[in-house]
């Protein structure tokens, strides 16, 4: 949802599902901590949101596990 309301230059709402994405992703990684695409799905959305720091750290955490 965040992809369609940037798409349709909503940067409010586009923010707002990321983040609520971002909330249902780290949900998932507490039930399983090598939950591997969830880390990466978390990295990916905290780019779309601007937020290299927090981005890189998921991603690099996605990377470490086998």
């Amino acid at each position: 949802m965040g992809e369609a309301y940037r798409a349709q230059n909503d940067q409010a709402n586009a923010n707002q599902s990321f983040m609520k994405a971002i909330q249902y992703f780290k949900r998932a990684t507490e039930i399983d901590k090598n939950y591997k695409s969830a880390y990466r799905f978390i990295g990916l959305t905290y780019r779309n949101l601007g937020d290299e720091a927090n981005a890189q750290q998921f991603l690099n955490k996605a990377e470490s596990i086998k």
